[in-house]
């Protein structure tokens, strides 16, 4: 699921939010589903979370960000990393800003 994007600048700090945050969402579901993980893995607390967000998110840039613009989106995340508030604005769109018909 991505947000639309009318030019390649917007929405692509959106749906890197949006691919980190699934994605830390699968892990901890994963590691709750896990005799073995819940053992060797530790809880993360708010803040890891938002660590783990921020490192995915910056990963996701190579997958999701034309090129022409990767550094850029790569300097700008490193500058100002993704907030609390920010994580929450973007999840409370509406799942129909996600959905892409092609």
């Amino acid at each position: 699921m991505r947000f639309q994007q009318s030019n390649p600048l917007m929405g692509v700090r959106s749906n890197l939010i949006l691919e980190a945050a699934l994605e830390v969402d699968y892990l901890i579901r994963l590691r709750a589903s896990s005799p073995w993980l819940i053992e060797n893995m530790p809880a993360l607390n708010q803040e890891m979370k938002l660590g783990l967000l921020n490192e995915l998110a910056y990963h996701a840039i190579g997958r999701l960000v034309p090129d022409l613009i990767a550094d850029s989106v790569r300097e700008d995340l490193m500058l100002v990393p993704i907030s609390p508030a920010e994580l929450t604005a973007v999840l409370a769109r509406p799942l129909s800003d996600g959905l892409q018909i092609s």
